[in-house]
């Protein structure tokens, strides 16, 4: 005998995590993704754990930004600064021919990243 299959969202096919009087409640995180389904109308449930790690990783980015926009306004093409997040060191430097920027802090699990 075969266990009962849960039920799926007719909009984007992701099973649901739990139902109630054959109302939806929500989709399991993070699948199908983190906009609302035009099915439930409901945003898809999240741990702390993945807030936590998505929280962390918008920090960084917000970071990268911040150093980026810092370089420009200081006009230097490449040197170090304190970072934005921690206050440690962090190396930075602009390509010349395409602009890309790159800033790696001194701090693991920091800012480290590449445009």
């Amino acid at each position: 005998m075969t266990a009962p299959k849960k039920p799926t969202c007719p909009h984007c096919g992701e099973e649901f995590s739990a139902t109630t009087g054959g109302k939806i409640i929500t989709h399991d995180w993070p699948r199908p993704c983190r906009q609302v389904c035009p099915g439930s109308g409901q945003l898809p449930k999240q741990t702390a754990a993945d807030f936590l790690d998505q929280a962390r990783f918008e920090l960084r980015l917000y970071g990268f930004a911040v150093a980026k926009e810092m370089a420009s306004l200081l006009g230097r093409q490449s040197g170090t600064m304190e970072c934005p997040l921690c206050q440690q060191d962090m190396k930075f430097s602009t390509a010349p021919n395409n602009g890309h920027f790159r800033a790696v802090c001194s701090t693991l699990n920091c800012v480290n990243a590449m445009e």
